[in-house]
């Protein structure tokens, strides 16, 4: 969605597919049992990638792979969890509030003061009408959803802490062999779409 911004790299999801697949091949022939995927990047075609990546790969080597970030972002659970900040934060999509706030908490120094000058701009990402455009066809011209202007590193704090929780019990449930939670349905039904190859 992100293409036509400079500095961008994309990728195919065959590509995306292909790289995580060789990757937890290549521990998996070595009997490494269990893989988690780490990635904050949303998008349903990039987690298309992954995904049929983790299902070959379970499929044809005796382990476990999960990816909880997605789940959990999809689900709405930060909405769920998350302190009060004052004003509504679901349209908080690319580069909005939350990944602002993080960055301001871990590397202050790389945000750009300009930040604070910016609108709120809101978009659904999420929606089968968007399926297959980029930022700049649905008028993003920034590169963001949301609202960066907004950003707390106290909020970017809790996020950074919340990630590795999220990660540290997946793991844990992977290797105790439970269930890790899946994809909400609406996007395993948009990651079926033929407009992402």
């Amino acid at each position: 969605m992100t293409k036509e911004f400079p500095g961008t790299v994309s990728t195919k999801i065959k590509a995306i597919k292909t790289i995580m697949y060789d990757c937890i091949s290549s521990f998996a022939q070595f009997d490494f049992k269990f893989f988690i995927i780490c990635t904050y990047h949303m998008d349903l075609g990039h987690l298309k990638g992954i995904y049929a990546a983790m299902k070959k790969a379970e499929q044809a080597y005796n382990c476990r792979v999960a990816e909880p970030w997605g789940p959990y972002f999809l689900n709405k659970e930060v909405e769920k969890r998350e302190p009060k900040v004052g004003f509504d934060t679901k349209k908080e999509l690319h580069a909005g509030f939350r990944e602002t706030s993080l960055m301001k908490y871990q590397y202050p120094y790389l945000v750009d003061p300009s930040y604070k000058e910016l609108q709120s701009i809101h978009r659904d990402l999420y929606s089968p009408r968007v399926v297959g455009k980029t930022f700049k066809d649905l008028g993003l011209t920034e590169g963001y959803v949301g609202s960066p202007a907004r950003c707390d590193s106290n909020y970017g704090r809790w996020y950074f802490q919340e990630t590795v929780d999220t990660y540290v019990q997946a793991a844990l449930d992977l290797v105790d062999g439970k269930d890790v939670a899946p994809l909400p349905k609406f996007a395993q039904m948009i990651m079926k779409s033929p407009l992402w190859r």
